[in-house]
């Protein structure tokens, strides 16, 4: 069967894990980082789920997915978890559950956690008690098979004996994997946020920190109400599936160029530099009345979305290819002070220079 069927004809193990706040926060955000991981690929469709037969769940296509990872996300506050508590807990079975359920696919099953994983088992007793005792740690932010991590150990086929009697007979090894994310449980939100602000200056696109914030909540807003249990959808149909669980690269990209597309520079300072550098262009008024003006002019943009909307759409149809840098302000107000219906708007005239300078800053940063 192919992912997608599966998807119609199998309902979860678990729509959802315990209900401990902080741990709910880090699969969100251990999505979110998934999820910023794919923006750099080509594929817009690849698809990120949560609490959807696993904590989190990968799919390489929205509509056709021919490739699907399941990810168990644990925590410990003692930032060490072993392969006897994994096994007592049931990781292992669920892992198993959904590689057995996915058999006859391009399918993956990873423990991520923010610990180090032990194969401690000393103090082991029943099946898990080994003979020949070896004490070794996986701990690499990388995803590693359990069979390569083991095939180190000294102890291979003693473990890969107690290991394979909570698999199914039908599940490898090699399709188990174990990974630690670089996130604490203390401070997984500010590395997200180092994250996001790295991949956004690559972008080439200058986004101001409170846009970079906004981009943050919102994505993280997203994937709370996809993780949100108790969803009323139909579960044999893939495609309210993923509209009720899943987010795509693509639905991440349109968050971050909507705000960035409305977002304007918070500071003042901002713009005035860009004004001087860039256009040579320098406000009428002192540096103490003016910072006041922008602060007002920035409420009136918020509350004046559709009248900004239909100058920058006047301005973005002018032709500026035999234009100079130093050359757009005076073109652009020009225009704008002869377009008498655009203003005659209050909002228009009161902010002329800094409708132009924001608009050629946005314009130029690629954010219009």
């Amino acid at each position: 069967m192919e992912i997608k069927e599966i998807f119609e004809s199998q309902l979860p193990r678990e729509f959802a894990g315990d209900n401990v706040f902080r741990r709910y926060r880090f699969q969100i955000f251990f999505a979110a980082d998934l999820l910023l991981k794919l923006l750099t690929s080509k594929n817009e469709n690849s698809t990120i789920l949560l609490d959807y037969f696993d904590d989190v769940v990968y799919l390489d296509d929205c509509s056709y997915p021919t490739k699907i990872k399941f990810y168990q996300v644990k925590t410990s506050n003692k930032l060490l978890i072993t392969m006897t508590e994994i096994i007592h807990k049931d990781f292992l079975k669920k892992m198993a559950w959904n590689l057995s359920h996915f058999k006859d696919c391009d399918v993956e099953s990873i423990l991520a956690t923010n610990g180090t994983i032990s194969f401690n088992f000393k103090n082991a007793k029943g099946d898990l008690k080994i003979k020949n005792f070896v004490d070794f740690s996986f701990n690499e932010n990388k995803q590693v098979s359990i069979s390569t991590i083991i095939s180190k150990s000294g102890n291979e086929e003693e473990i890969k004996s107690i290991l394979e009697k909570y698999i199914d007979p039908g599940c490898s090894l090699d399709d188990f994997y174990l990974m630690r994310t670089d996130f604490a449980l203390e401070n997984f939100e500010t590395v997200f946020l180092g994250k996001l602000t790295n991949y956004l200056s690559k972008t080439g696109k200058v986004v101001d920190v409170i846009a970079i914030k906004a981009i943050n909540n919102c994505i993280i807003e997203t994937l709370s109400q996809k993780q949100a249990p108790g969803k009323d959808f139909d579960k044999s149909n893939f495609n309210e599936i993923i509209e009720n669980k899943g987010i795509t690269a693509k639905d991440f990209k349109n968050i971050i160029s909507s705000i960035s597309a409305s977002s304007i520079p918070n500071s003042f300072v901002t713009i005035s530099t860009f004004a001087s550098a860039q256009l040579k262009f320098a406000f009428s008024e002192d540096l103490i009345t003016q910072p006041q003006k922008y602060s007002a002019f920035k409420n009136a943009y918020i509350s004046s979305e559709a009248i900004v909307e239909e100058v920058f759409s006047f301005l973005k149809g002018i032709d500026i290819s035999k234009t100079t840098t130093e050359e757009l302000f005076a073109l652009f107000k020009n225009a704008l002070l002869g377009n008498s219906e655009l203003y005659s708007k209050q909002f228009v005239k009161d902010y002329t220079d800094f409708i132009v300078v924001v608009f050629i800053y946005k314009l130029m940063e690629g954010n219009l």
